[in-house]
Order: C-alpha cells, then structure tokens, then sequence
C-alpha cells in the first residue's frame, strides 16, 4: 500500500542505514536510480549528481541530527531531463539501535523555486563541498588503513615470536627425544643385565633346590626373629614340617628328637656368632650331630639368622656304645 501510494505521488523514498546500504524502498526506483546490479550502496546506485548531493547531504545530517534537502537537481535519466528534489532526513528509533536515514526523491515540475523547501542545487558549490567529503573519507581511510597495518604488524610480530617458541620448543623436543633414545638404550642394556642376572639367579635357585632334594641331611634356615624362612626335604624325618609351616615361629613347631635347649642355642649363636654342635637322640631311638651356625650375610658380613643340620651319626653312635661294651668286657 505504502509504495503504491508513493508510486502514484511520484515519490521515491528509501530507508538507507549509516554505511549508505539501501534497506527498504518505497516507490519507482527505475526513475531515480541506475539499473545496477548485485550492490546496495545508494551512491552506486544513484547518477554522478544525485549522488553528489547525497553524499554531502548525508554527512551533513550525520553532523547535525537533523534533516537536509536540496531542490532543482538537474539530471538525465533516460534520455530525459528533470529537475530532482532530494531529503535526507535522520530516523532515531532508540539509542541503542543503529543510525537510519529517510531519503526522499520527487521530481520538482515546478518552475517558480520560492514554493519548494531547501535551497536550489548549485554544481559548482556542492563539488567543491564533495570534493571535500571524499577527502575527508580518504583520509579516515588512510587512517583505519594505518591502525589496520599497525594491527597486522603487531600480529606478525606476535606471530613471529609465536613461531621462535614453536621452534624452540621443536629443538628442546628434538632433544628429549634424543635424551629419551638414549635413556631407552640404557635402559634396555639394564634390562639385558637384569635378564642375565635373574638366569643366574635361577639356575642359583636350582642349584640350591637340587642340593636340598639330594642331601639326605636335615637343613633348618632361622632368621633372626626364630621365624622358619626354609627348610630341606631331610628334615621332615627329625621335625615334622609342612610347606605352611615356613614363617612360624620356631617354638610353634613340635620335633620328634630330645633337644630341650633348641631354641636357647640359637638365641646364643645370633647374640655371639658362634658355632654350637652337640650330640642329641630322637624318640625311635637315632643319634644326630646337630650343628648350629650363623648365617653369614655376604654383602656385609652380618648374622642374618641361623642354620641348624642334622646329621645322622647312628651308626658311629652304637659302633661306639659296641666298643663301649667290649672295652668294659676286657
């Protein structure tokens, strides 16, 4: 309805925004502007004239806030001359919104001036005054232009830093690399060692396990807190011993021989490093030499607990008690 009823007045009004940019339109558009395409910029879109008074007239109301106008703008559109009136009035919606401007055109088919509101277009004054628009335009130009470089030569300052530190820290990562390489290599000639050192170990442990296995001697392996750390298959037959029963306490433990002062013989060989022997019987009636000894830590030397063995001298014992008897006999 608006724009027909604009059409039909003759008038062209358009609702332009603060860069200039054509937001709505009102009216023939086709006698007023040129027919461009893919650009909503009023000065593009307006003849060399009316852009010229536009121009200055918008700065004007920019300054101001309030409206300006201009009559008898002579112009040709489409082969034809007329005299253009041209307003530019501000549009304030609130504070907060963004600054538009009401352009309004009719064709002034009036000859007499005095009856239409504004001053009459002079050519030569408004160039000069546009001529001063466009330079004052290039200059805040040059300026945003120098902020703008100014900007970007700051960025590609910070960003010149930016890649000294990214190689820096390539360089500083290329070299935990090569610390890691190397630590990597250390630690695999480590593991190599650990690798042959617990073969030694285990052929150590089967060296030992076949030691006990074979030794028909009873073996007792005491820490110093008279726990039972190890013991060997022979000394089932003089204690009665389970795989559980290593870490008991050695009291805990009942034995099949008469040898009352065990645990008091231990105590003394921790306490004084000595060697205990005495000659004890069982309850079947066998004899065994039990020898009591420290055991010998090697890396320092220390007592680290005790060995008790049990060696079988029935044997020898009654071959004795024999020679005893025949002795006694003669």
């Amino acid at each position: 309805m608006q724009t027909n009823l604009a059409e039909e007045l003759g008038y062209l009004v358009l609702r332009v925004d603060e860069n200039k940019e054509v937001v709505r339109s009102y009216g023939d558009t086709s006698k007023y502007l040129l027919p461009k395409h893919f650009t909503i910029n009023l000065e593009m879109l307006l003849p060399k004239k009316l852009a010229m008074v536009f121009n200055t007239l918008s700065n004007t109301v920019l300054k101001t806030n309030k409206k300006a106008s201009l009559n008898r703008i002579k112009i040709k559109q489409a082969d034809q001359l007329m005299m253009v009136n041209m307003m530019v009035s501000p549009m304030l919606i609130d504070r907060k919104s963004p600054k538009f401007f009401m352009v309004t055109f009719t064709e002034d088919k009036v000859i007499a001036t005095a009856e239409h509101e504004g001053k009459d277009f002079d050519e030569t004054g408004f160039q000069d005054e546009y001529t001063l628009n466009l330079e004052q335009e290039l200059k805040e130009v040059k300026e945003k232009l120098n902020s703008v470089y100014e900007q970007l030569d700051a960025s590609n300052e910070n960003m010149q830093s930016f890649n000294e530190e990214m190689i820096s820290a390539n360089e500083e990562m290329q070299s935990t690399n090569e610390e890691m390489q190397s630590v990597n290599e250390e630690l695999d000639t480590i593991n190599s060692e650990y690798q042959l050192k617990n073969k030694e170990l285990l052929e150590i442990n089967d060296d030992l396990n076949n030691y006990f296995r074979s030794n028909v001697n009873g073996q007792l392996f005491i820490n110093n807190d008279l726990l039972l750390m190890k013991f060997s298959p022979g000394t089932v037959k003089q204690i009665n011993l389970l795989e559980s029963d290593i870490g008991r306490p050695l009291s805990n433990i009942t034995t099949n021989i008469k040898f009352e002062t065990i645990i008091e013989d231990i105590k003394k060989v921790l306490r004084d490093g000595i060697v205990i022997t005495k000659e004890i019987e069982t309850n079947n009636g066998k004899w065994y030499q039990v020898m009591t000894m420290p055991y010998m830590r090697q890396s320092d030397q220390q007592n680290n607990g005790a060995i008790i063995t049990f060696n079988d001298i029935t044997e020898l014992k009654n071959t004795q008690l024999n020679l005893d008897i025949s002795n006694k006999m003669l």
